[in-house]
C-alpha cells in the first residue's frame, strides 16, 4: 500500500512575494524547513526501496550530464525559455511576474514582444555576482528565482540568501539520496 496517496511525481516551490506578504516564509523558519527537507529524502529513499516510489523534482538531478547548459548558467530560464501570458494576453518573463508593468515583454494579441527584455533576461548569469560564483551549487541551481531576486532586491543579478540555502540543503538531499542509491 502506498505512503503517499496516489501522487507519485511532486514539486513544491516556496512562495516568491513581498516579504511583507504574511504568508512569505521567514528566515526563522529555515531550520524547520531543512529539516523537512531531510525528512522527505528519507522518506523518498525509503519509498523507493519498498519499489513505491515517489518523485520530489528537487531531488531528481542528473550527475553524469546535469542540467542543460541555460539552466547551468542562469537558472530558471524566464524571459528566455519560459514566459508567462495573462488572460488579458500581456507577456511576462514568467507566471510570477504577472502584473508588474516594468516586466510586461508584449502582447500576444497584438503581435509585439519587448526584444530588450528578452535581451535583459538573456543575459542574466550566475558569473555576474560573487555569491554565486564561489557556491557549490552553482551548477545545478544557475543562480536561482529570478523573480525571487527581484522581489528581494530589486535586482535580478543578486541571489536571495535564504533561497540559497534553501537551494544548497535540497542538492545535498539529492545528493545523499544519489549516494545512498549507488551503493
Amino acid at each position: 500500500m502506498s505512503n503517499h496517496e496516489g501522487f507519485r511525481h511532486i514539486a513544491m516551490e516556496p512562495v516568491v512575494s513581498d516579504a511583507s506578504a504574511s504568508w512569505v516564509i521567514q528566515n526563522e523558519e529555515l531550520d524547520v524547513l531543512t529539516q523537512q527537507y531531510e525528512l522527505l529524502a528519507e522518506f523518498v529513499l525509503e519509498s523507493r526501496q519498498r519499489k513505491d516510489p515517489l518523485y520530489f523534482h528537487h531531488f531528481d538531478i542528473d550527475l553524469r550530464r546535469g542540467p542543460c547548459l541555460g539552466k547551468r548558467l542562469s537558472g530558471c530560464g524566464a524571459g528566455v525559455h519560459y514566459l508567462a501570458v495573462s488572460p488579458e494576453g500581456d507577456i511576462y518573463p514568467c507566471h510570477q511576474f504577472v502584473g508588474q508593468a516594468e516586466f510586461r515583454m508584449g502582447d500576444v494579441f497584438a503581435g509585439e514582444l519587448n526584444s530588450d527584455l528578452t535581451h535583459t533576461f538573456e543575459h542574466v548569469n550566475f558569473d555576474m555576482n560573487s555569491v554565486c560564483r564561489t557556491c557549490f551549487a552553482r551548477y545545478q541551481c544557475g543562480g536561482g528565482c529570478h523573480a525571487n531576486h527581484w522581489q528581494i532586491h530589486h535586482t535580478l543579478l543578486y541571489p536571495d540568501d535564504f533561497s540559497c540555502q534553501l537551494i544548497r540543503k535540497r542538492l545535498e538531499c539529492a545528493l545523499y539520496l544519489e549516494a545512498t542509491e549507488s551503493m
